[in-house]
């Protein structure tokens, strides 16, 4: 009754009590394939939308920051008073200033979660975010604090340390900290942001996608949805599909004795489906039925 007059108040509570569960991760990644099957908005975390848990705001759900990979509960409610604790606007809030006042505070495992799902992006790339993080330690405590009133107008940590080079500092520690800026002018790798780093990025970090599906990022395309064939779609049909579980199964009694089968788990973004792999099927095609693939 409660999940169809109440279904924001229903979803949002079963998020929270999750992790009570046996298997919170399974349980969370079936809850929200279900709340997409009703068609509502599951959101991640923003600068102006920060909350330890999951939360109902407006007629969207938000992950909360303990919801993340090595973001626990203590550490999500530092990191909101830390943000809070700058008395501005989140929205306002600088790269730079975010690093010195926020990320240097906090575990910076904790940090790389925030930047990897893109809870704060100051208008960068995920990837530029997280490189300049890199770099921003190798800088020493001193060097931070010598600028730490200067902040306005440094909006990378490129242009910090183009700030140091000009202050007072020893030949030696200038050599290291001109080749920091080489390797952020050069990067090694692109810091472009692809919806196949993303999407590996917020599965690991949340155990499910929000920016993308990963059968959005497939070149081949089904031309059924599992939300059709759950409402009936019938006939010969293409579903493209992410194999999220498999366990196998040898039956004890029936014509299929002892021989290896397995139940299947899969979902496309719009709803989940469950099947059976009978072992004539299963010995085909057992190379491409591993989770995580796309079949």
């Amino acid at each position: 009754w409660i999940k169809v007059h109440f279904p924001l108040e229903f979803y949002t509570s079963w998020l929270r009590h999750a992790e009570d569960k046996i298997d919170p991760k399974e349980e969370i990644r079936e809850l929200v394939a279900d709340l997409r099957k009703q068609n509502i908005e599951l959101a991640l975390p923003s600068p102006t939308a920060l909350y330890e848990n999951f939360t109902l705001d407006g007629d969207k759900i938000i992950v909360g920051l303990s919801n993340l990979k090595n973001i626990g509960k203590t550490q999500s409610v530092k990191l909101i008073e830390l943000v809070q604790s700058l008395g501005k606007n989140p929205n306002e809030i600088s790269w730079v200033e975010f690093l010195y006042y926020v990320a240097d505070k906090s575990n910076q495992k904790a940090i790389e979660s925030l930047l990897k799902v893109g809870v704060f992006h100051f208008g960068k790339t995920r990837e530029f975010l997280l490189h300049d993080l890199f770099v921003w330690n190798k800088l020493t405590q001193r060097e931070k604090d010598s600028l730490c009133e200067k902040f306005d107008g440094l909006d990378s940590v490129s242009a910090v340390i183009t700030k140091v080079l000009t202050g007072k500092i020893n030949k030696r520690r200038a050599k290291t900290v001109e080749d920091l800026k080489l390797l952020l002018d050069n990067p090694p790798y692109s810091l472009n942001d692809t919806p196949g780093k993303i999407v590996k990025y917020e599965k690991d970090i949340l155990g499910f996608t929000v920016t993308f599906s990963i059968v959005e990022l497939s070149s081949s395309f089904g031309s059924t949805t599992c939300r059709q064939f759950s409402d009936g779609k019938s006939d010969n049909l293409d579903i493209l599909v992410e194999i999220i579980r498999i366990r196998d199964y040898s039956p004890k009694t029936g014509k299929n004795v002892g021989k290896k089968m397995c139940f299947i788990s899969a979902e496309d973004g719009t709803d989940k489906l469950e099947g059976v792999i009978f072992p004539q099927t299963l010995e085909i095609y057992k190379n491409s039925l591993y989770e995580g693939n796309l079949v």
